[in-house]
């Protein structure tokens, strides 16, 4: 009867976990067009010298920093159930993208991200640099890359940081790339994205 018992047991069908519902985007999408709609209107501002420029270039910035604490939100809800978030999702990449293939963009964003880093009114932990990797390395499940921010020191110096991922990063040591995440503190930042910057034409590109 024991045997008996035991058999029915063993053949139950194993119990299926539940779906987990899934991840709440919201967040993301809604700062990637906040984003996106300041991005277009910088675009539209054709006057480098006009005051309103510089109103629309903090504006951008404010909500690329916004996008980036939304990416690591994101991210941290999406390891913690267990669920690992890849790729970015499509309106925030697509908007960091069309970033990394602008010159006039990286520009405006590598100046504006040093200034950010020594801001003594920064009221956020969101950030959005232009770095250039250093040497990297893995740690258990992160990854720990050392990276340059050119002029971000108080006297104009370039500026050492360690970046934290859960990624390798996206190309070669020496490379530039976008950096999309929060601060840890002054010299620490967690990256939930890491967008290589495509390097403009050379001149023989341009001639051939």
């Amino acid at each position: 009867m024991a045997d008996a018992g035991v058999a029915a047991v063993a053949s139950l069908p194993a119990a299926v976990p539940a779906a987990l519902p899934p991840l709440d985007l919201t967040g993301v999408e809604t700062a990637a067009e906040h984003a996106a709609e300041a991005f277009e209107a910088l675009n539209a501002a054709t006057d480098p010298a006009s005051p309103d420029r510089d109103r629309l270039l903090v504006a951008w910035y404010k909500r690329l920093a916004r996008l980036g604490e939304e990416l690591v939100r994101l991210e941290t809800s999406a390891a913690d159930s267990g669920r690992p978030l890849s790729p970015t999702p499509a309106p925030a990449a697509d908007l960091i993208d069309s970033i990394c293939v602008s010159e006039a963009a990286v520009a405006d964003l590598d100046r504006l991200g040093g200034m950010w880093l020594t801001s003594q009114k920064r009221q956020a932990d969101g950030v959005s640099l232009v770095v250039t990797l250093g040497p990297s390395r893995q740690v258990g499940p992160y990854w720990s890359t050392r990276a340059m921010v050119s002029g971000a020191e108080l006297d104009g110096t370039d500026r050492t940081m360690a970046i934290i991922s859960r990624l390798a990063p996206p190309t070669d040591m020496g490379e530039r790339v976008v950096v999309s995440g929060v601060m840890f503190d002054g010299d620490a930042i967690w990256a939930a994205d890491m967008r290589p910057i495509v390097p403009p034409p050379s001149s023989d590109t341009e001639q051939e």
